[in-house]
């Protein structure tokens, strides 16, 4: 899809990123989130991995999709 826009820069949010995972990547890693945080707090889940809880709240919330770095923190849970 061709933007509208006479830069041509497109219509996604400045500073928020784009995720390069795929779906089922991106579901795995939802799941792994959100057992985890059956088990303990948002915040614990959050500083074990070393991201905010914002950050997990998002994810979490669909706000924002897990990155590839994400996942990898994730994926040592």
């Amino acid at each position: 899809m061709k933007s509208q826009r006479a830069d041509g820069l497109g219509h996604w949010p400045r500073g928020k990123a784009r995720s390069t995972l795929t779906a089922a990547e991106r579901a795995a890693v939802i799941r792994k989130l959100r057992k985890a945080v059956e088990l303990q707090s948002i915040r614990s889940v959050a500083r074990t991995l070393g991201l905010s809880d914002r950050a997990v709240r998002n994810v979490l919330s669909g706000e924002d999709q897990p990155t590839a770095r994400i996942k990898a923190l994730v994926a040592r849970l």
